[in-house]
């Protein structure tokens, strides 16, 4: 009887704690739920709420960018009372949030005797509000652009439509939430809003958020180099993510980087050559050696961008896009690399990579050799004094040295 009793005093206690959640039209009332954007500084989350018959005693914040596995939980500052206004402000400049990324969130708001209103959930888009923007979309995808009239951005638009065509031919992927992609007007836009990427990045895919980011210069070859290139091989990158995503399941870096090379609208021959080169040689990478990260050392990175998209081609001739597409499919239901392989080609991962390696030494070989890659020599190497003074005037020490010596040892001789 005693343990009964304390197991109803404790249930009693637990009732009344607890907050009660309560609808519109309970005590607290909310009257407003508003952001003010400062991209890429930070995003302010505005709230005013309003209860007669007990003071706010807690307000919570909680939101999550798309695609982001957890949310994030923020308590506002404010002082309690029957009527209160807070805000919290989410600093962005030191995370490099992309532009255009949805943000979906909501309050949840408690007063003293543990009534509880539980908003509606919002979304804002973390937009670039500094420039103006053209926008061209429909269903799978937005385009948005700074600069250059329709025309740019219709090429722009046409490129990531196709790009998507060609991708789902191969892979019977589809596009599960819209792909919204940003085009700054010159890389220096690009680069404001980005400022910790590296110098090289031209593009930036943020799969889990569906979001592209680049630059295109109207008129210049950028404008060429994004509908070509960047524009699908981003994309590829996003289609790839949402065909294939699976909490426990990591697809082979060589199979999404190879895809992404295979949608760009341009020759491949060049990597081709390089894969040719690297069988004649004995250098090619094994699949194991290019399924995480690429290596650091800059001529086997090339070559595992090179033999991603030939062995991604390969699949595809030999084996067809319903075989790719149930091979991505593998991947979504949680299945390992080798038993995606398996399941969809009835091999081992190890007779897969055999069966590559025989079809590229039956590839007629290239005329001539490529030149070897370019050696980069890393410029604080070379020093510099007023544009290569410093150069200079070795040079000018070392020849004046020789000519005084060459005197000296004359005069010695006579």
């Amino acid at each position: 009887m005693c343990r009964n009793l304390l197991i109803g005093l404790s249930l009693l206690s637990l009732c009344l704690i607890a907050p009660r959640t309560v609808g519109a039209d309970g005590p607290i009332q909310l009257l407003s739920s508003t952001t003010r954007n400062n991209f890429p500084e930070e995003l302010f989350f505005d709230i005013a709420v309003a209860d007669d018959v007990s003071p706010i005693v807690s307000i919570q914040l909680i939101f999550r960018q798309r695609g982001e596995p957890s949310d994030t939980f923020a308590r506002p500052d404010f002082d309690p009372g029957h009527h209160v206004e807070a805000t919290y402000r989410w600093y962005t400049k030191n995370i490099s949030v992309p532009p255009g990324i949805p943000i979906e969130y909501h309050w949840v708001i408690v007063d003293e005797v543990g009534n509880q209103l539980r908003t509606d959930p919002e979304t804002v888009y973390y937009d670039d509000v500094r420039f103006s923007w053209h926008v061209l979309a429909n269903d799978e995808v937005a385009v948005f652009w700074q600069a250059g009239g329709e025309q740019v951005g219709q090429k722009l638009f046409d490129s990531a439509v196709a790009a998507l065509q060609r991708l789902s031919a191969a892979t019977g992927a589809v596009v599960e939430y819209q792909i919204r992609i940003i085009m700054y007007a010159s890389r220096e836009a690009f680069r404001s809003a980005f400022p910790y990427l590296n110098q090289w990045v031209g593009g930036e895919a943020f799969s889990r958020a569906s979001v592209i980011v680049g630059y295109a210069e109207s008129g210049g070859s950028s404008l060429n180099w994004a509908v070509e290139q960047v524009i699908p091989h981003e994309i590829s990158h996003i289609l790839f993510f949402q065909a294939t995503f699976h909490p426990h399941s990591s697809p082979p870096r060589w199979l999404n980087e190879g895809l992404a090379i295979l949608n760009e609208a341009r020759s491949h021959s060049e990597e081709m050559a390089l894969v040719r080169q690297a069988v004649r040689r004995g250098e090619l990478l094994s699949l194991g050696e290019i399924s995480g990260g690429f290596p650091a050392d800059e001529r086997k990175a090339t070559l595992s961008y090179a033999e991603s998209l030939s062995v991604v081609g390969f699949i595809l001739e030999r084996y067809g896009a319903d075989a790719m597409a149930t091979f991505l499919e593998a991947f979504k239901d949680g299945k390992a690399t080798a038993a995606a392989v398996d399941h969809a080609f009835g091999l081992s991962l190890e007779e897969l990579e055999n069966e590559w390696r025989e079809y590229l030494s039956q590839l007629s070989p290239v005329e001539t050799e490529l030149p070897p890659l370019p050696v980069r020599i890393p410029r604080s190497f070379v020093p510099t004094l007023l544009g290569g003074g410093l150069l200079c005037c070795v040079g000018v020490f070392f020849v004046a040295a020789f000519v005084l010596g060459f005197v000296v040892l004359k005069r010695l001789r006579t």
